[in-house]
């Protein structure tokens, strides 16, 4: 099975507290992927899509998408400009790539 952890950002213009995903829940979350989620899966939205019972901080959303050949965890969060939600995104890309080269260590 092909997994696959996908954070979107939406570029909405509502102010929110910032906060970042801790590495314990991407940890978590990387895990979970092997088998396709299952313990993050909460109420059912749609053929092969959850909201998930994990909301990682400053997300509104988490959703879990689990088809036969394909998984992936995203989360929405909204920010006040796109230089804003650009300058987080780059923030959280470098927080989380060792976790996603190493398999589990994040950088602290």
């Amino acid at each position: 099975m092909k997994t696959g952890l996908l954070s979107l950002v939406t570029l909405a213009f509502a102010g929110m507290a910032e906060a970042a995903p801790v590495c314990a829940d991407l940890q978590r979350v990387m895990t979970a992927a092997a088998d396709g989620h299952p313990e993050l899966r909460g109420e059912k939205i749609a053929d092969c899509l959850w909201k998930s019972t994990l909301v990682l901080d400053g997300a509104e959303l988490c959703v879990v998408y689990a088809a036969p050949d394909q998984t992936l965890f995203a989360c929405r969060r909204s920010f006040r400009s796109t230089e804003k939600a650009g300058r987080v995104y780059e923030e959280d890309a470098a927080f989380a790539s060792p976790a996603f080269r190493t398999g589990m260590n994040c950088r602290a």
